[in-house]
């Protein structure tokens, strides 16, 4: 494969309104083609919308589902004003790539904003069609979601990859499994959970 056959794509996710990881997703995004992110720009305390305003418009396309502190509705607002796509639900063509996502985490003890159960997690992933890249914040059940010896990704997550063999996972909402990968079948599973980095597809 020749190097001109690779995007280049600012990947990250969780950023809390974290100013550091702010400024080095605008200084990254003049190295890369396309911008993807897992959601959770949201500080733990504070407001989307201030968030969304530090970011910006980058100058590449920003392709983005909402984490478990974002609704979806919100987030159509600010993709709106700010000119990014929340691909929550949705299937995207990018050059040669197919681009979907599903945002939100499964129910847990911390009632955030943007909770469902599987069922509901299952429904927003039938609107997907076979994809390269599926973009979702929590993790697949059992690949990079453990936390305190609990695995707490979706069996959503997990049976589509199972069953769709997307190329690539990427994923976040567990910070202490941010910068970790594995493998579901022949898929590559990364968890980039407060991380900023650029990868090439």
């Amino acid at each position: 494969m020749k190097l001109e056959d690779y995007m280049r794509v600012l990947v990250f996710s969780d950023l809390h309104g974290d100013e550091s990881l702010i400024k080095k997703v605008k200084e990254l995004s003049n190295s890369a083609d396309i911008s993807i992110c897992c959601g959770d720009i949201t500080p733990i305390r504070g407001n989307t919308r201030e968030i969304a305003k530090k970011i910006g418009r980058l100058g590449i396309e920003l392709f983005i589902v909402p984490g478990n502190f974002e609704l979806p509705k919100e987030l159509d607002s600010i993709c709106e004003e700010y000119e990014w796509h929340n691909i929550h639900g949705k299937s995207v063509k990018i050059d040669r790539l197919t681009i979907g996502g599903c945002g939100g985490a499964i129910k847990g003890p911390y009632n955030t904003p943007y909770e469902m159960n599987e069922q509901e997690m299952n429904s927003i992933l039938e609107h997907l069609t076979k994809l390269d890249i599926l973009v979702t914040h929590s993790p697949p059940k059992g690949a990079t979601d453990n936390v305190s010896n609990l695995n707490i990704g979706s069996y959503s997550i997990r049976r589509f990859i199972q069953e769709m063999n997307p190329t690539i996972n990427l994923c976040g909402h567990v910070h202490e499994n941010g910068g970790n990968e594995t493998l579901i079948y022949n898929t590559r599973v990364i968890n980039i959970a407060r991380q900023v980095k650029i990868i090439d597809l």
